[in-house]
């Protein structure tokens, strides 16, 4: 520290001069700031042109002083760590409570929570303040009903006037709230074979209906089946799961909420029912023979119209055989004109059966039945026999 104080002092030969005054006014003394360690204070009286002046005896006015800085490191210390609860519902009250000593002076206690799954201080409880070096901190928190059940770490934090600190470490609070499972919606539940199903299963606090419980396992089984499948519910308390049937049934559903350490569940259970159905369907075929003729060796084209009857459009995955002649063969879907297409040339004339079946992995089998016309356009082939001997039928 070096501090220059330049004045100018008017005193009698028998007078003293308070310097420490004078370096205290200049701040000089002030060693908050700085570390500790070892210092040297050398003050001098000197003349005008930086000389140290002397005395009489022809010794220097100057004097040095070492002193040695130390500062207060030791945080305080806690004692008798007690709460009057490990388990609280919500908008329960629960206390934290420590004695803190210190060496040497204590300033204020925090309490730092994750409720919000953050450590953050102060927002279940505002800091305490401290006094001496020994001092009671008395948290007492009431739980926030918009919490959400599960373990919450707490601990508080204990501070001096010199901004050394301390914690209690993490403890943790249980954080408890009834439960009703309180609806259940089937989405649809009229449905057909491979349509997706929506169902919703929610659960509430029967005493804050607005604030959910959010990321408890609900599960949903068939009656025919068991076990479906299981959801986790979500920020508005609700488990959303998906299924689908493979074949027609009429069944039952039961979502169930599964127990949990931080529930108290007053229901558990809701069924509802679903009923699937084959996918309404239907078939109109047609060739190229029913607008114009067609004759042997050229191409008849076959058409299988193959829709759903909910939406008029393709049925989706449909798959479209034809038999004609004893022969079957699969239909090619044509993304264009939306029709399931074969073609085949035949070389006799004549009136034909052919059948057409379609089906779906979402629909029953449909078939139909229809004819085709080849018109004839070749002369038979005649052939004359000149008479012989054996064959000749003129009469004498």
């Amino acid at each position: 520290v070096e501090t220059k104080v330049n004045t100018t002092i008017d005193f009698l030969p028998s007078q003293k001069i308070d310097l420490r005054g004078y370096w205290s006014d200049a701040g000089a003394w002030n060693v908050s700031d700085s570390p500790k360690g070892v210092y040297r204070i050398y003050a001098a009286l000197m003349s005008y042109n930086d000389e140290v002046l002397q005395c009489y005896d022809g010794s220097y006015m100057n004097f040095t002083y070492m002193f040695n800085v130390t500062k207060d490191e030791e945080p305080p210390q806690y004692h008798y760590l007690y709460t009057n609860a490990t388990t609280v519902y919500r908008d329960g009250s629960v206390l934290y409570r420590t004695l803190w000593t210190d060496n040497y002076m204590l300033a204020q206690a925090i309490l730092s929570t994750n409720s919000s799954g953050v450590w953050q201080n102060s927002t279940l409880a505002s800091p305490i303040t401290l006094s001496k070096n020994e001092s009671w901190s008395n948290f007492t928190v009431t739980i926030p009903n918009t919490t959400n059940p599960g373990p919450i770490g707490w601990q508080i934090l204990g501070l001096d006037t010199l901004n050394n600190m301390n914690t209690t470490g993490i403890h943790i609070t249980s954080v408890k709230a009834w439960a009703n499972l309180t609806s259940m919606e089937v989405v649809p539940n009229e449905t057909y074979v491979g349509e997706l199903i929506n169902v919703y299963c929610k659960i509430v606090d029967p005493n804050y209906t607005d604030s959910p419980l959010v990321g408890f396992n609900i599960t949903l089984t068939s009656l025919w089946f068991g076990y479906l499948t299981s959801a986790l519910t979500d920020s508005t308390g609700t488990a959303t799961m998906q299924i689908t049937y493979d074949y027609e049934i009429y069944d039952t559903l039961t979502c169930t909420l599964q127990p949990s350490t931080y529930l108290t569940i007053v229901n558990d259970q809701l069924s509802a029912d679903v009923n699937v159905t084959s996918a309404p369907v239907n078939l109109t075929i047609w060739d190229t023979t029913d607008s114009q003729p067609v004759y042997e060796n050229s191409t008849v084209v076959f058409y299988a119209d193959f829709i759903n009857l909910q939406n008029l459009q393709p049925q989706p995955d449909g798959e479209c055989n034809i038999t004609v002649w004893n022969e079957t063969h699969t239909m090619t879907f044509n993304t264009t004109s939306k029709y399931h297409e074969y073609n085949q040339s035949f070389e006799l004339s004549g009136t034909f059966y052919y059948n057409i079946t379609c089906d779906s992995p979402t629909s029953l089998s449909i078939s139909r039945n229809d004819t085709f016309t080849i018109t004839d356009t070749i002369a038979p082939n005649v052939q004359f026999v000149a008479p012989t001997p054996d064959n000749d039928t003129s009469f004498n």
